[in-house]
């Protein structure tokens, strides 16, 4: 039953009304925003008297949303304490008031701009479901990972909580690399180029939260088209790969067994580029020729940043060069049955 005072009711359309929160509940139609208006304003109604609404408020928000960042929800815990005291002065051991200086009193404003009021609305945890819609809807647009980039920078990350960074990183490892229906499929390459610019921002706490939660990041596959994205992704970021447990790192070795385009992405599998182009060498001819054209240039532009320029190309030049002689034997052997030409002219 919903508390009372003074033969009232608590009205939950009233409540809504008298904490405003016109960002998050109204024009986002955030219906979590707008059920922790409701129970906040029914701790105030319940106990007017009470400062505790301010800090449920303030914590309520950190468990649902990760807005805020430890730091700021540190500050905003000492900031409620700071208005406390004012609000309700206490008196110290010299009988004075306590009075917080001006610089102080500066330094409290711009944090509460800087976490709070200036930090738009919509960077709750549902700010994933907006980002990983918008730019599915607007794929077609986004046509480079440079674009891309600009896109997510201008709209997206320069206010987004660290938390929430991870958390969406998270969420599009999944999406990549674990799902596989309609939805995902249709959006596969959107959502890796988002993941590569969300690990380019700070490689070093990517990698630090994949080791430190290595079997959510390692329950991908295992369909093949998930697993030949992880090995794309692999290719540009191959020290990833030692994060994974040994269940995901076989799953990814099937999937580079499989197909000759993942195995010559797999340079994270090698010590170096010469030992990868030298396992690249020993594949058949046959094998070597299904490798896509995209695959090719990137394989010899990565050897050659690594100085193996001459490598890539003896690689490129050998099924050229097996063609070659094929072509000659099947000239020799004709001529030789038909008796139309002499060896020799060939």
């Amino acid at each position: 039953m919903l508390p009372q005072r003074a033969g009232h009711a608590v009205d939950r359309g009233r409540v809504r009304s008298r904490v405003q929160a016109p960002d998050a509940a109204r024009p986002y139609n955030d219906a979590a925003a707008g059920k922790l208006l409701d129970d906040v304003e029914i701790k105030r109604v319940a106990n007017p008297n009470s400062p505790d609404w301010e800090i449920y408020l303030l914590d309520e928000i950190s468990k649902r949303t990760k807005m805020l960042e430890t730091s700021e929800f540190v500050q905003l815990q000492n900031l409620q304490k700071l208005r406390h005291l004012s609000a309700h002065p206490v008196l110290t051991a010299a009988d004075l008031l306590f009075r917080p200086t001006k610089e102080d009193t500066r330094a409290q404003i711009r944090m509460a701009l800087e976490a709070v009021l200036l930090k738009p609305a919509l960077f709750s945890k549902r700010v994933i479901d907006t980002l990983v819609e918008d730019i599915a809807a607007n794929k077609a647009l986004l046509i480079s990972r440079e674009k891309l980039k600009t896109y997510l920078e201008a709209r997206y990350l320069p206010n987004m909580p660290s938390a929430i960074e991870r958390e969406l990183f998270r969420v599009l490892w999944k999406f990549c690399f674990r799902l596989n229906n309609a939805d995902t499929e249709a959006n596969r390459a959107i959502n890796a180029d988002t993941l590569a610019i969300l690990f380019s921002r700070d490689p070093a706490a990517v990698r630090a939260m994949i080791g430190a939660e290595r079997p959510v990041f390692s329950n991908v596959g295992p369909d093949a088209e998930p697993l030949d994205a992880l090995v794309a992704f692999l290719a540009d970021h191959g020290d990833l790969f030692g994060l994974l447990d040994p269940a995901a790192q076989i799953q990814v070795d099937g999937r580079l067994a499989a197909d000759i385009n993942n195995r010559a992405r797999g340079r994270f599998k090698s010590p170096d580029m010469a030992a990868h182009l030298a396992a690249l060498l020993a594949e058949e001819h046959d094998e070597l020729g299904k490798l896509d054209d995209h695959v090719w240039r990137r394989l010899l532009a990565d050897a050659s940043g690594e100085g193996e320029a001459d490598g890539a190309v003896r690689l490129a030049s050998r099924p050229i060069r097996e063609a070659v002689a094929t072509t000659r034997q099947t000239r020799v052997s004709v001529a030789s049955s038909s008796r139309l030409c002499p060896i020799s002219r060939l």
